[in-house]
């Protein structure tokens, strides 16, 4: 746990009471609340990590239980709608009149093949986000950040490939906008998200995401090439 302000640690959000009462702790660095999200709904806290808050995403990394718990069902949410998308794009098709296409599409084997290629994509990125912070971490004096919580981040702020979700509803999904917006918004979120975990410098989590997300789309491009096209 820590200070989702000053990114202290701390040992607890709240002190419990007799009767249920519940009284929030404040840091002792910078004598803020530790965790003002403590006592938020769970569409507030979406939003303020929808705005790009610092604060949102150390709530989310480091002091709710509930999100590392389900980060890989959400990783596999987020799988499902990025390989609808890639489908569509990869093998172009008439656009449907009904949503029964969406379910249809589940069961061609491009939408299998497509799921396999964004699995490859998602490891690729994510095995060179580590190998960049490590390669960073090994020059400087920074503190060492778990691969786990790293992997966490990245999950998490990749959120935004729920937009597939809408593109579908309003069969958007070959508009070259939308695809600009939703990669640029995942890669805010990504930013935002790696700088939190480990505690860089904004120019340091462009770098790191920029570099990990061209190598990615290169090894995407050269598989595609290879397997897809040929």
């Amino acid at each position: 746990m820590q200070c989702i302000e000053c990114a202290s640690p701390a040992t607890q959000l709240f002190r419990e009471f007799p009767g249920g009462v519940i009284q929030i702790a404040h840091c002792s660095f910078c004598n803020q609340i530790i965790d003002k999200y403590v006592e938020c709904d769970a569409v507030l806290i979406l939003l303020d990590a929808l705005l790009q808050k610092a604060q949102a995403y150390r709530h989310l990394l480091f002091n709710s239980a509930d999100v590392r718990r389900t980060v890989w069902k959400l990783l596999l949410i987020l799988l499902i709608c990025d390989a609808y998308i890639k489908r569509d794009n990869l093998w172009p098709r008439e656009e449907a009149t009904s949503t029964s296409a969406i379910f249809d599409a589940a069961l061609e084997w491009q939408f299998y093949s497509a799921f396999v290629l964004c699995v490859i994509e998602e490891f690729m990125f994510v095995l060179c986000v580590l190998l960049l912070t490590y390669i960073t971490f090994y020059f400087t004096t920074q503190v060492k950040t778990p691969a786990m919580l790293i992997i966490n981040a990245l999950i998490v702020s990749s959120s935004g490939k729920l937009l597939a979700i809408l593109a579908m509803v309003w069969g958007q999904t070959h508009s070259l906008q939308y695809l600009l917006l939703t990669k640029c918004f995942v890669f805010t979120s990504n930013v935002t998200a790696f700088k939190v975990v480990s505690q860089s410098n904004r120019l340091q989590a462009i770098i790191v995401i920029g570099l990990s997300q061209v190598m990615q789309t290169c090894a995407s491009d050269c598989f595609v090439s290879h397997f897809y096209d040929s």
